[in-house]
């Protein structure tokens, strides 16, 4: 009778387990939106990655991964099937680096360098504070305003400017040069042709911090601007993105917009909003992003978002789980989008994707899923046995303060006198 209780116990342990478990893996292997893959590893790239640079190629994706004094160079295809091709630390992370597989363009002791494959190397010039780089131009400067845009196989041309340049960006054919007035506080968009056109200049304040500043098309002549500034007051920092547009044929100060972010599938407002990255594709513009948020239970969680670009508010979706944190997203093409898993003091390089074969992939299970619903289950286990251990602790303290006042209550208790008559 005992063996047979026993028995029973057991299974009905392992049955309560087993279900557990499958709910846990059911839990790991949902995806974060219907629209969306889960998280997808590229052959365990796992560095002190800070930054993520994509040049598109003819067979997929060459991906330049970065930390403060190395780049690994990855060729991805328009599958995600990365391999590393080579790694260097001769250049300085902190400056603009460019990479097709091919040609490789960086910085290197002042000097602005072009690498081959095979190779080759040769100063393209001494003495560069940063450049931009295209498939087709390459715009470099230095510090004593010295300027120089060179467009396919043209001959290069030089300029001058007034101010320090702050940054270029490339759109298309179209050059523009961002210079900023530091004694003013403020930024003076150009446009390199012929000769620098001033388009406006954007007023700054002295207490704000320009986190980034792109440009991109939205029709002929016409683009739109996407200012992210932060404010540290107090030792409290306050982030505002602002987007504008202007025409070219009839440049006009800006009025910017601040942009409201919300995930559309929960209507939950989005904050602390980073590396906003803009992807024009066909007929489409997008917006990816880092952002946090308080789920359902007022948790507080992080994630990565996609959504249609609008000079209002971004309504996105949430393209990964809340339970990992995730970094320095970019767009890598209207489906797919690569970013860092922060694992421990290193980050991971991964992606999600929107494509059908990869949802499929996604839904039938990727590698680790069982591993890491052990782990979850192991370690919910783990929490609630030291839940249900804590909640007991009260009870000696309390046990021990009761029989103390009850022992002082004895000791000092006066006993009272009846007098009998």
């Amino acid at each position: 009778m005992n063996k047979k209780i026993v028995s029973l116990t057991i299974g009905l342990v392992l049955i309560l387990i087993s279900f557990q478990y499958w709910v846990t893996l059911t839990e790991q292997m949902s995806p974060p939106s219907p629209e969306w893959s889960r998280s997808i590893q590229t052959n365990g790239h796992l560095q002190h990655y800070s930054k993520i640079r994509s040049v598109p190629t003819d067979k997929g994706y060459a991906i330049s991964l970065l930390n403060f004094k190395r780049m690994d160079l990855l060729h991805c295809s328009l599958d995600m099937d990365c391999k590393q091709m080579w790694s260097t630390e001769e250049l300085d992370t902190r400056k603009t680096t460019w990479s097709d597989g091919n040609t490789t363009y960086f910085i290197q002791n002042d000097s602005l360098i072009r690498s081959t494959r095979s190779g080759d190397q040769s100063v393209i010039s001494p003495f560069v504070d940063n450049f931009a780089k295209s498939n087709d131009t390459l715009v470099y400067w230095n510090t004593d305003h010295q300027l120089v845009v060179q467009q396919r196989n043209k001959p290069a041309i030089p300029y001058t400017t007034e101010h320090p340049v702050y940054s270029s960006i490339i759109v298309d054919e179209h050059v523009f040069i961002i210079t900023r007035n530091v004694r003013d506080n403020r930024l003076i968009i150009y446009e390199a042709s012929n000769e620098l056109r001033e388009l406006f200049q954007i007023p700054t304040n002295s207490s704000e911090i320009i986190m980034s500043l792109s440009i991109f098309s939205l029709a002929k002549d016409e683009f739109s601007i996407l200012f992210e500034t932060q404010y540290n007051s107090g030792g409290s920092q306050n982030k505002t993105i602002r987007t504008s547009t202007f025409n070219l044929s009839k440049p006009q100060p800006p009025s910017f917009n601040k942009l409201e972010f919300v995930d559309k599938e929960n209507g939950f407002e989005l904050s602390d909003i980073r590396y906003p990255s803009v992807f024009k594709g066909n007929g489409q513009t997008s917006i990816t992003f880092s952002a946090v948020y308080y789920d359902l239970t007022g948790s507080k969680a992080s994630g990565i978002f996609v959504g249609d670009y609008d000079d209002s508010t971004i309504k996105s979706t949430s393209i990964t789980k809340n339970d990992d944190n995730f970094i320095r997203p970019v767009m890598l093409s209207e489906d797919t989008v690569a970013y860092f898993r922060t694992n421990g003091k290193k980050q991971e390089f991964m992606y999600s994707s929107s494509a059908l074969e990869k949802r499929v992939q996604s839904a039938e299970g990727l590698k680790g899923d069982y591993e890491n619903a052990l782990y979850a289950l192991i370690t919910l286990s783990f929490k609630g046995l030291l839940l249900i251990f804590l909640s007991f602790t009260w009870i000696i303290p309390a046990l021990g303060i009761s029989f103390m006042s009850l022992a002082l209550f004895r000791k000092w208790h006066i006993p009272k006198l009846y007098h009998m008559t």
